[in-house]
């Protein structure tokens, strides 16, 4: 039996429709950046780390050969263990966990765990106080512990970056329509809010302006009128004499 031309082109259409993959947008990974400050002069330069979703960066010691001493969370200090805590992203949140070490892991001040015990993860807040470590003096030579304070953000756009302390990238939404749509609906809303009830304060300028303007030129009339006033009075005096 042949089928309709019409109804070919149909089942041509439907078959083709039915190959074309569909495409779900895809929720971008959570980036989470903690940005470590020191507040003892064990050391002296901020760390900054960036962690995803699952993802862990070690705490402890610089050993030599290792990592720059500068970058991740190594440390030159005699009080802090090679493998001393971990830090974990997890859904746009971050943890700490201390791994064991044997002068601890404080955290607002509180020891995470005994010596040498593993201790839970515990969530981080921004500006939490973290401590490795307790000072000890060895033959007269102090070792200090490394205090710091965290401070973080996530990072939900994609192609976006953000500002954790003033220094470095920051967001950029001029670029997405629908954001500096959004951001102006909002301002005109509230602009119309304050000044519901005044004067346009464009047309307020111009209202001042044309006054001041009137004011001068009323004031340089007088003045040409005086003295024109005083001229002709010292011809009149010259005309008698």
């Amino acid at each position: 039996m042949a089928i309709p031309e019409s109804e070919g082109k149909i089942d041509r259409a439907a078959r083709a429709h039915e190959l074309v993959p569909i495409k779900l947008p895809q929720k971008p990974a959570d980036t989470l950046t903690a940005s470590f400050h020191p507040l003892s002069n064990a050391f002296t330069q901020k760390r900054t780390i960036k962690l995803t979703n699952g993802q862990c960066t070690p705490i402890g010691r610089h050993t030599e050969g290792g990592e720059p001493v500068t970058s991740g969370l190594r440390f030159i200090s005699k009080v802090v263990s090679r493998n001393h805590a971990v830090v974990f992203g997890v859904d746009g949140k971050l943890y700490i966990q201390d791994t064991k070490s044997s002068s601890g892991t404080f955290l607002n001040s509180q020891r995470l765990s005994p010596q040498q015990q593993e201790s839970p993860r515990v969530e981080l807040h921004d500006g939490d106080i973290i401590r490795l470590g307790e000072d000890c003096e060895v033959n007269g030579v102090l070792h200090t512990s490394i205090l710091m304070k965290v401070t973080f953000n996530t990072r939900r756009l994609t192609g976006s970056s953000f500002d954790i302390d003033g220094e470095g990238e920051y967001v950029d939404f001029s670029s997405d329509p629908q954001v500096r749509q959004t951001v102006e609906t909002e301002f005109n809303a509230i602009w119309s809010s304050l000044t519901q009830g005044l004067d346009d304060p464009l047309n307020r300028l111009r209202s001042t302006t044309r006054e001041r303007a009137g004011m001068a030129s009323h004031k340089a009339t007088a003045s040409i009128i005086s003295n024109a006033s005083g001229v002709s009075d010292s011809s009149s005096v010259v005309g008698a004499g």
